[in-house]
């Protein structure tokens, strides 16, 4: 037993230097009232978010996401081959923050869908 720790320890200390090696950070998690509430934080920054499918759009399928009264716009990355989805169900959702400035002092915020799991 104190072997299979050791060598845990050992896996996930090495994966944390690949990660600080390539540059790359993990994924941050968050809500979806939070992205909505700091856009300019999030902006490019990779999250996971935890929601609730509102449903799924016919032609590019980009998913809608909800939290109470909360919603963001998912769009998969070109090649994303998304898992059979229902609306009403609870997924998690890693992705690319964009933001989008159309107005004076509004913005969309939407994802770039990198990999869903149902939950």
């Amino acid at each position: 037993m104190k072997t299979y720790r050791v060598l845990l320890t050992l896996l996930i200390g090495l994966a944390v230097q690949i990660l600080q090696l390539s540059g790359a950070e993990p994924p941050t998690p968050t809500t979806l009232a939070a992205l909505l509430a700091s856009p300019e934080f999030f902006s490019g920054k990779t999250v996971i978010v935890h929601a609730r499918l509102g449903g799924v759009c016919g032609g590019d399928g980009c998913l809608i996401l909800k939290d109470k009264l909360d919603v963001v716009e998912g769009v998969p990355e070109p090649g994303l081959v998304l898992p059979r989805l229902r609306a009403g169900q609870s997924v998690s959702v890693t992705g690319s923050v964009q933001v989008r400035h159309v107005g004076q002092g509004e913005s969309v915020v939407s994802l770039a869908v990198s990999k869903v799991k149902s939950l």
